[in-house]
């Protein structure tokens, strides 16, 4: 054990030593001078700056002789010093005020950029008390967005750089070119923010980082809009997302009503008075009151005295007083208009507007369109508007 054990640490010492030697991070005591790197990708010159080679001396003594003093450099962060000709980028702003942790931009930027759903494919990650366990959104997490820094470490430390890790010269976006990464996670090692931006594929040991979906091949349908309510819609119809070169969108509409009756489902038990009928709030509606009549100590029928507007759900219906109990009743909302479309899932593929088709739900006349966006995927699929796209050009 003692023999596996010292093989084990000398092979780690060896291995990311070298690693990093031959990665040009490692340079033995001497200073690394500046170093102009110019971008193959961007057409730009950037200067990169390492200094500050620190020693640090052990001395082991024993009863016989005393071990000769071990030096090691420890190599710092790159200083990265970028030209005023470098291509600014643009980054995602995150809002915490309207961020409710649903992490569906998470979802969505694994799913259209990797093929599957998971965290760990994600080029957002996901900062909470523990790691991310889950979708359901219960645990208090918070998306980190990579920020597309104006002096980029990741891309100074990169030893296929401009090949690997490029400058979009047009967006100024930093992205990874899977073709050519070789997997050695240098660039999550040189990010300079906690967590890294920078993550690595566990399958394809390949570089994951934001590129602000700077292809924008994979367009999706970002908004609905609502052209006619259309009437009678007891409840929400069914919207279809059809043509438009792409595939998987879907949408949902919202409609609002008066209550239009009250039915009881059991009349309880040992009511010797008339109860109060309490409506409860459906979703956005109010104002609905109703009274309920009593035969042979159970509530046999209640009356709508008042249907109340705006209910885009049914409400809840209670009872207090009387003297019994158990009692049961449920609404029937009644006819009314569409309020509002949503996209429930952005799709992709997209070339152009696809065709919206309502149907069913009980009502007729609506219509809507369906616009697609040529934004970022994140902030697509974000409906509390939590993030926002700052261009290069808005930036500080």
């Amino acid at each position: 054990m003692k023999e596996e054990k010292q093989n084990t640490e000398q092979s780690k010492g060896f291995s990311r030593r070298e690693f990093l030697k031959d990665a040009g991070l490692v340079a033995g005591v001497a200073s690394i001078g500046a170093v102009s790197l110019v971008s193959a990708c961007s057409e730009k010159t950037t200067t990169v700056t390492q200094t500050d080679t620190r020693m640090s001396t052990s001395t082991a003594l024993s009863t016989a002789t005393v071990t000769t003093p071990v030096t090691t450099t420890i190599v710092p962060p790159p200083t990265v010093t970028v030209l005023a000709t470098t291509p600014k980028s643009g980054y995602i702003k995150w809002d915490a005020e309207k961020c409710v942790s649903c992490s569906r931009c998470q979802q969505a930027c694994s799913t259209i950029h990797e093929g599957g759903t998971a965290p760990n494919l994600s080029a957002i990650r996901w900062f909470e008390s523990k790691w991310f366990d889950g979708w359901d959104g219960e645990v208090p997490a918070y998306p980190i967005f990579c920020q597309h820094c104006t002096a980029p470490s990741c891309y100074a430390v990169c030893p296929a750089k401009d090949k690997a890790l490029c400058i979009d010269p047009k967006t100024g976006a930093r992205y990874i070119n899977k073709e050519f990464c070789i997997g050695c996670g240098i660039c999550a090692m040189g990010c300079t923010l906690n967590p890294a931006r920078v993550v690595m594929d566990p399958v394809q040991n390949k570089a994951i980082k934001c590129d602000l979906c700077r292809d924008r091949t994979h367009r999706q349908v970002a908004e609905l809009t609502l052209t006619n309510p259309g009437s009678g819609y007891t409840s929400p119809p069914t919207v279809s997302i059809t043509g438009g070169g792409g595939t998987g969108a879907t949408g949902f509409a919202r409609t609002t009503a008066a209550i239009a009756s009250i039915a009881v489902i059991f009349g309880g038990y040992n009511y010797t008075s008339v109860p109060n009928v309490t409506i409860n709030n459906g979703g956005a509606g109010r104002g609905a009151t109703a009274t309920a009549t009593v035969t042979d100590g159970k509530v046999t029928a209640i009356t709508l005295t008042n249907p109340g507007s705006g209910y885009d759900q049914h409400p809840t219906i209670g009872f207090s007083g009387g003297g019994g109990y158990g009692a049961v009743a449920r609404a029937t909302m009644g006819a009314g208009p569409i309020t509002k479309l949503l996209v429930a899932w952005p799709g992709s593929g997209y070339t152009s507007n696809p065709t919206v088709t309502i149907t069913g739900g009980g009502g007729s006349g609506a219509t809507g369109t369906a616009k697609i966006s040529t934004g970022q995927t994140c902030v697509d699929v974000c409906h509390r508007g939590a993030l926002t796209f700052v261009s290069a050009q808005e930036r500080i």
